[in-house]
């Protein structure tokens, strides 16, 4: 959520571009009373008030949020504020007055949660996150839903809404129909739905991966013979098999049935337990966050989604310029 967050800021506010390594990101909250404070690797600090609810400033509010990032070390050219209320405005004067907001320039931005944020949830944070996760869709869903309400946005969309439930009333139940009969067809046709729902899921999965091995076998040509491309209970992944010394293992990149794409280190379904000589081996090759679970020796997500053939193409080449590692037909 707070990558593409990040995104729609900068795509809004290009004076709001930050370090493209979300996961550097420290987020407090709370933080000195800050409603959130964002904390960056490139060493910027981003204070956000939220005025959801209306809440009148504080005398000074904005001013001594500014003085408790001065004291964690902050320049204050490298301070940015982002006060965020339901349909738009600026601070009281007595909270930031004009001449401080002016003094912080294109540094300081009054978002919506109207605008800014409904759009963000819309355009940014739907397609880009929650098409990996289904919880996080159906709640960015009801709390669009929610905004929609508390703020009257009566949008396009909510028309639209309405005018296919009149119609898929029309279509799919009996007028004649009790209530209870009609309940009954629903259940069974939201059952349909989501089956559908789960094979169209795992039908972009497949074509995804078939797709990673093209491109695999046209970056790494002197390996195109060696691509493994398969699939295990709805698990598709794409990669290679390798070894150091006579100890195998592979590389591969994978979706489980809930569309979230991981790659790293795997050990082979005929080699039993993790071998602990190779483990120290691949700890050693690729540098960050050290996973070990279950079947692999060391894997991570996609931190990007835009991006996600781009990282495991750059994961195998760091793999291939290390001598140690041999890639094998599988």
């Amino acid at each position: 959520m707070l990558a593409s967050f990040l995104k729609k800021l900068k795509n809004d506010y290009p004076r709001f571009s930050f370090s493209e390594v979300y996961s550097k990101y420290n987020l407090e909250l709370e933080k000195s009373n800050i409603d959130l404070l964002i904390e960056t690797s490139d060493g910027k600090a981003i204070i956000i008030e939220n005025k959801i609810n209306n809440a009148i400033d504080q005398e000074k509010q904005i001013e001594r949020y500014v003085e408790v990032c001065k004291k964690l070390k902050y320049k204050e050219e490298n301070i940015y504020i982002i006060y965020l209320t339901r349909s738009g405005g600026l601070p009281s004067s007595g909270s930031f007055n004009i001449e401080q907001i002016k003094q912080f320039g294109d540094r300081f931005i009054s978002i919506s949660y109207s605008d800014f944020i409904h759009g963000w949830l819309t355009k940014f944070s739907m397609p880009e996150e929650a098409e990996q996760d289904q919880n996080l869709e159906l709640n960015i869903k009801l709390y669009q839903e929610h905004l929609c309400y508390a703020l009257n946005i009566n949008t396009t969309e909510q028309k639209k809404n309405r005018k296919m439930i009149e119609e898929l009333e029309k279509i799919c139940l009996d007028p004649k129909a009790g209530n209870i009969e009609k309940l009954e067809k629903l259940d069974q046709i939201e059952a349909e739905i989501l089956s559908f729902h789960h094979n169209l899921k795992e039908l972009k999965s497949k074509i995804k991966h078939e797709n990673f091995a093209e491109r695999l076998k046209a970056d790494f040509p002197a390996y195109k013979n060696h691509v493994v491309l398969s699939n295990v209970d709805s698990y598709y992944f794409v990669g290679y098999e390798a070894k150091i010394n006579n100890d195998r293992f592979s590389i591969l990149m994978e979706c489980d049935p809930g569309g979230k794409l991981y790659f790293g280190f795997k050990k082979l379904v005929s080699e039993g337990f993790l071998n602990q000589n190779l483990k120290s081996d691949l700890q050693n090759i690729i540098e960050g966050d050290y996973r070990e679970v279950g079947w692999w020796y060391d894997y991570r997500y996609v931190s990007n989604i835009e991006n996600e053939y781009v990282e495991f193409k750059s994961f195998i080449e760091v793999c291939l310029k290390n001598k140690k590692i041999e890639i094998i037909k599988g």
